[in-house]
């Protein structure tokens, strides 16, 4: 497994930090891998672009975290890669409200890099998801990539507690299932009997209770 240092903003994404604590908006827009090795006498906080860039991910969410931190979740696919590489840098690029955009933060892995086959080897699409620093969640917005998902964890559970996902399914059931909600703690008749389903109201509203 790859091993990162983690995403350090660079001397741009401060500047652009800056920005969006005076108040501008920050917009995600891709993230970048790569294979490069970082120079020497080189920092991260000092890079601007990738060493060398060999796939552009599109983003598929940025969700606000906590300690003014957000999660920017990409899909990477090598659909189309002929030639594999050690993922070695990822680099999350942003721009402000002027139109500039600027490799936000970096991070490379070295000689801990996984490698990516090419697609003739091995088909891969998987969600890659980078921890980056952020002012707060009214400032930040994202250049969504609609042409590749990925449905992770965090997505299924948000569909699968949203009242509102399939509701044509929710009014079939509703025409075929008769239900009986009995009030918490009462006692079930002995001749009480149900075509279909029984439940109580918890037990419906447990359905919509996130974990």
């Amino acid at each position: 497994m790859a091993q990162y240092d983690g995403m350090v903003l660079t001397n741009d994404g401060i500047n652009l930090l800056a920005k969006c604590q005076l108040g501008q908006k920050i917009e995600f827009t891709k993230v970048l891998i790569g294979d490069g090795r970082v120079p020497d006498g080189k920092v991260f906080q000092d890079m601007t672009e990738l060493v060398n860039t060999k796939l552009a991910l599109g983003i598929q969410n940025v969700d606000f975290v906590e300690d003014g931190r957000v999660d920017v979740t990409a899909i990477i696919n090598n659909n189309g890669l002929e030639t594999g590489f050690f993922v070695r840098e990822i680099g999350v690029f942003a721009r402000s409200e002027d139109g500039t955009e600027v490799l936000y933060a970096y991070t490379n892995a070295g000689d801990y890099a996984d490698y990516l086959p090419n697609a003739k080897i091995n088909e891969v699409s998987d969600v890659v998801i980078v921890s980056v620093l952020i002012a707060n969640s009214e400032s930040i917005t994202v250049n969504i990539n609609d042409s590749v998902t990925l449905a992770t964890k965090a997505d299924i559970n948000r569909h699968n507690h949203d009242r509102e996902a399939h509701p044509e399914i929710i009014e079939k059931i509703s025409q075929n299932l008769v239900w009986k909600y009995i009030p918490s703690g009462d006692i079930v008749p002995a001749d009480f009997v149900v075509p279909i389903a029984y439940v109580t109201r918890e037990d419906v509203d447990a359905l919509f209770v996130e974990e």
